[in-house]
């Protein structure tokens, strides 16, 4: 076993044994791996599953208020707008750029704020 299947097996350890969890903390690590995992099969072009998992953040963590679970939030978002962009489907990166900014335009949070501007940065040259 290589070192990329060992960390997708660690990964989804985490999911499988924490992810029912209500600790903040440990729903922030739960985020992270699901983040983690998403971001490593882009690394090796499975982007269609990687957006799954981009998808599976914000649908289990989307509403919650803790400031770390956010950015990973917003983090998943903005990734998967990127991911959508590399995919070709840039009507669906668009619109979910749209909603990045309509749920983090106003954060005061400086790295949400540096993940919306990064999303508008990449949706211009996108489009170009």
């Amino acid at each position: 076993m290589d070192q990329f299947d060992e960390a997708v097996e660690a990964y989804d350890e985490v999911m499988d044994r924490f992810g029912d969890d209500p600790t903040p903390e440990i729903r922030e690590l739960v985020a992270s791996a699901l983040l983690s995992k998403g971001l490593m099969l882009s690394q090796t072009d499975q982007l269609d599953e990687a957006a799954e998992l981009y998808d599976e953040v914000v649908a289990r963590f989307g509403d919650d208020p803790t400031p770390e679970i956010r950015e990973l939030v917003a983090m998943a978002m903005v990734t998967r707008c990127i991911t959508l962009g590399e995919l070709s489907q840039i009507e669906d990166a668009a619109e979910l750029y749209d909603e990045v900014v309509a749920r983090f335009g106003d954060d005061p949070t400086p790295k949400i704020r540096e993940l919306v501007a990064t999303a508008a940065e990449y949706m211009s040259e996108s489009l170009e």
